[in-house]
């Protein structure tokens, strides 16, 4: 009997792949109800911003798709409420395209919301990294239909700065918020 050679998987997505991915997911939100899409069952505060996994069923076709272990994939639903001031941040071993939710996929569009993303960086503690963690003109404005990549091991945030709450659908490789490791750091930009 001839047996198959066990393939690695895949730990690592490209941007592409993320960009796939987010994609299939936005046209999923315009046809079916995000309670189809996201288990808010195990909502949670992570760093100060609500998040919300995808459904395994949702996930597990891009892990068949691409050939994937199941910590090289993340797509949570990202809730910024009114007046989140940011947490400037870096993921020293992911990266993620942030989409820009809004009405086409069941969510208020955002307004008065900011991202930043920059190289330059210096690690902080948690409470130092909110809010003034960036100059305010390293701050860009966002809007719903928008994406952000944010490579790995780059300073990145995101903030509301009025009175409305807004949502981002992330696609991040590998997982970012694990059991075994978090892998997150409070940043300053510089």
């Amino acid at each position: 009997m001839i047996r198959a050679k066990p393939q690695n998987k895949v730990k690592k997505l490209t941007r592409e792949q993320l960009d796939d991915i987010g994609v299939a997911i936005i046209e999923l939100l315009q046809k079916y109800s995000k309670e189809e899409i996201f288990d808010y069952s195990n909502t949670k505060n992570y760093h100060g911003f609500g998040k919300t996994e995808a459904m395994e069923h949702i996930l597990q076709r891009f892990l068949e798709k691409y050939h994937v272990n199941p910590d090289a994939l993340d797509v949570p639903l990202v809730s910024l409420t009114s007046e989140y001031r940011g947490s400037v941040h870096v993921h020293p071993n992911s990266h993620a395209i942030c989409f820009v939710l809004g009405e086409k996929e069941g969510f208020p569009n955002a307004k008065d919301a900011y991202a930043v993303v920059d190289p330059h960086w210096i690690s902080v503690t948690e409470e130092e990294s909110i809010g003034e963690a960036a100059d305010q003109e390293k701050w860009f404005p966002i809007h719903s239909g928008d994406k952000v990549y944010n490579p790995t091991h780059v300073a990145h945030g995101f903030c509301a700065r009025g009175s409305n709450q807004y949502f981002l659908l992330c696609v991040q490789s590998p997982k970012i918020d694990n059991p075994k490791h978090d892998d997150w750091i409070a940043a300053k930009i510089i």
